[in-house]
């Protein structure tokens, strides 16, 4: 794909509100992020998958410890693994589960993997790969999967409320190839079909073994499936990528943990996901990383249009993996993407940039001047969370009718106060560190909600 660069466009940081200013008021909104306390008997989680069906969630995958840490050859312990499929249901609080280990071993292992890429597409959650262990009760052998499966999410909601083993495995169908072997990536399905592996990497060995090997996707990897009530295949046919073809050393898509959210730029007709943040620029060890990245970078939705990479705006915050909600007006023709929390509270070349933060900012495109500024909420989030965690949207809200891109229509949002979502799980700290004792972390098993408050006023100044 050719490299395209936004011409010099003016970046600018805004407060409290969104700018520039139009005729009719440009849009106001803030966010307030509360705990809420009765959704208790969760399990704490960080890096996992979520599917949602009948009232309730689905969960598997991901970590039950905290931050992982760089000191030891046992950053990602088998014990600590998450070996159960939990059914939670959002209005009672009732939890039940499964054990992973009925499964066949390719599913087994892939289940108890930490940050597989995932997304649901009606009743169906697709997930795949995962970075985890493959031997029971050692901490030695450890891979990234090269494996696609797919999840009735009722069915197996019903399977574990029920306790039939039989059914959970019939729940679930899978195909293998290494297309889809990454991790620490995200995993999209376009209105057209074609699913979008969206960075991420491979990595085997133990995370700070000597002897592990890190290969970056470098790419955006697209694929379709051809599936049955019974069957999925990846179509090894259908491979296409979006890459700058640059080398390792150079490329902006080596990245991973990183946001990536669905955007429209015109209604009915374009559409894609856009990439933020991320991690690590180019260095010759894995122990020693770069910075993260800073600048967005744009994938359409149709083959026939080329990525965007925004040189012109640099993002300085909430560059790791966290919650994101993303919201679209027609009326302002401006996209928003919001997100809670994570790291990165201000970037700095060569400096620590892998602090915890409880800044939420909302990257605001707006198409009419092909500039894009930062929103920081005037309230912070109530916690050091977010990082591995993930954004659960309210069901009854105004979205945008686009299968397997969830985007909510600002414009038909009514005014003051709505719930819009809630967020779940990540990694929980004390403080913008993590060293212990001093700063301990651990897998939050807490649920914020987020309440989006809509008024129409002035634009805020710039800063």
């Amino acid at each position: 794909m050719k490299k395209h660069l936004f011409s010099a466009l003016a970046a600018c940081v805004l407060l409290y509100a969104c700018g520039p200013e139009q005729e009719g008021g440009a849009p106001s909104f803030r966010f307030e992020v509360v705990p809420d306390p009765s959704f208790g008997n969760l399990p704490g989680l960080h890096s996992f998958a979520i599917g949602e069906g009948n009232g309730e969630w689905l969960l598997l995958g991901g970590r039950t410890n905290g931050f992982h840490g760089f000191s030891d050859q046992q950053n990602f312990p088998v014990r600590r693994a998450n070996m159960q499929v939990y059914a939670y249901n959002i209005s009672t609080h009732l939890i039940d589960s499964l054990s992973v280990d009925s499964l066949p071993s390719v599913l087994k292992w892939q289940f108890r993997s930490t940050n597989m890429q995932h997304v649901q597409v009606g009743n169906y959650l697709y997930i795949s790969g995962g970075y985890g262990a493959t031997i029971n009760g050692t901490d030695t052998t450890y891979m990234t999967f090269p494996v696609f499966t797919r999840i009735d999410v009722p069915a197996m909601l019903v399977a574990i409320h029920s306790h039939n083993y039989t059914a959970f495995r019939k729940a679930l169908v899978y195909d293998q190839h290494p297309v889809v072997q990454a991790t620490g990536g995200e995993m999209f399905r376009m209105p057209n079909g074609e699913f979008y592996m969206v960075l991420g990497h491979n990595f085997s060995g133990r995370y700070t073994a000597s002897d592990a090997v890190q290969i970056y996707l470098d790419s955006v990897r697209v694929f379709t499936i051809t599936e049955t009530d019974t069957s999925v295949k990846i179509n090894t046919n259908s491979f296409r990528y979006y890459s700058d073809n640059l080398h390792d050393s150079l490329t902006q898509f080596r990245r991973r943990d990183l946001v990536v959210a669905p955007y429209v730029s015109e209604p009915g007709t374009k559409f894609g996901v856009a990439v933020y943040g991320g991690v690590f620029t180019y260095t010759s060890t894995i122990s020693n990383n770069g910075d993260p990245f800073t600048h967005p970078i744009y994938i359409p939705a149709s083959a026939s249009d080329n990525y965007l990479l925004d040189t012109s705006f640099t993002q300085v915050s909430n560059i790791y993996s966290a919650p994101s909600l993303a919201m679209y007006s027609l009326l302002h023709n401006t996209m928003f993407t919001s997100i809670f929390g994570g790291l990165g509270d201000t970037v700095k070349p060569g400096g620590d940039n892998a602090a915890f933060t409880t800044r939420i900012s909302t990257l605001a495109r707006n198409y009419q001047t092909n500039s894009t500024s930062v929103i920081y909420n005037r309230d912070t989030l109530p916690d050091y969370v977010g990082a591995e965690g993930l954004f659960v949207p309210a069901g009854s809200l105004p979205w945008l009718p686009v299968e397997g891109l969830r985007i909510l229509d600002y414009d038909l949002l009514p005014a003051g106060k709505t719930l819009v979502g809630r967020i779940y799980g990540g990694i929980l700290s004390k403080g913008p560190g993590w060293d212990p004792p001093q700063n301990p972390t651990w897998p939050s098993n807490r649920v914020y909600s987020v309440y989006i408050t809509k008024t129409t006023g002035p634009s805020a100044a710039k800063k």
